[in-house]
């Protein structure tokens, strides 16, 4: 449906980065579970209602679009996008970055330091999109509709990310993720000229942030000429991953 060569070439690029975060992923878990394990994790959804909830919420939407390519369905989708690349998963790599800062986990925090990279890459192009689709279609980005898609998806986040963190960890709490959720939305919102429509907060996991670096072009951008890249590393020994 998008046809700008330009933005065609992006979001080629944002697929292959999907597959090498699923990979990512992939080897996290069978560095720590055997296969089995790892397959009753990768279909938790099934039984977990809070979970399917959250996922159906969002896949609704694409359904929507699949079934119905209106124009307003496709604004939908673009929000849909933005949501998952700039609010959705960011307490999850907070998580991982606050166990590196105690020193564990660091090949798995590494991992996850440069998903979240591409996701604030992806975040962009979905903010471009909206605010060029605004730009040359006044009327057709309703607000009221992205503010009620924002809500639900801020509501969503907590909840999942208290009860699968709340105050189970040391560094993380349930007012911490409120606080950082309603910090990144407000964010998100005024990357979109919009309004930031919640309650004002600081952001609680600013030192974890800077220790991820994860928008520090000097840390996470190397020169391959010079240094030996290591973004990405795979697990040799890992068998089975196609069968899962």
């Amino acid at each position: 449906f998008i046809t700008a060569p330009d933005v065609v070439y992006v979001l080629a690029r944002q697929q292959y980065d999907e597959a090498i975060h699923s990979k990512s992923y992939g080897w996290i878990l069978n560095s720590l579970f055997t296969k089995e394990q790892v397959e009753k994790l990768v279909y938790r959804w099934r039984n977990n209602p809070l979970l399917m909830e959250r996922i159906t919420f969002i896949a609704n939407i694409y359904q929507e679009f699949k079934d119905n390519a209106t124009d307003e369905n496709f604004v939908k989708v673009i929000v849909a996008n933005y949501l998952l690349e700039g609010l959705y998963f960011y307490n999850g790599f907070q998580f991982f970055h606050n166990l590196m800062a105690r020193g564990l986990m660091v090949g798995s925090q590494t991992q996850i330091k440069y998903i979240q990279r591409d996701e604030i890459q992806h975040c962009n192009i979905f903010k471009n999109i909206i605010n060029t689709v605004r730009a040359e279609n006044p009327g057709l980005v309703v607000d009221e509709m992205v503010y009620d898609m924002f809500k639900t998806a801020v509501d969503w986040e907590i909840r999942f990310s208290c009860d699968i963190i709340g105050n189970k960890i040391l560094g993380m709490t349930d007012q911490s993720i409120t606080d950082y959720t309603y910090h990144l939305a407000n964010r998100r919102l005024k990357d979109i000229d919009m309004d930031q429509i919640f309650e004002k907060r600081k952001n609680p996991y600013l030192h974890l942030e800077m220790i991820a670096g994860v928008e520090d072009e000097t840390t996470n951008r190397a020169n391959n000429f010079e240094v030996t890249s290591i973004q990405y590393k795979n697990k040799s020994a890992i068998d089975g991953w196609a069968d899962l």
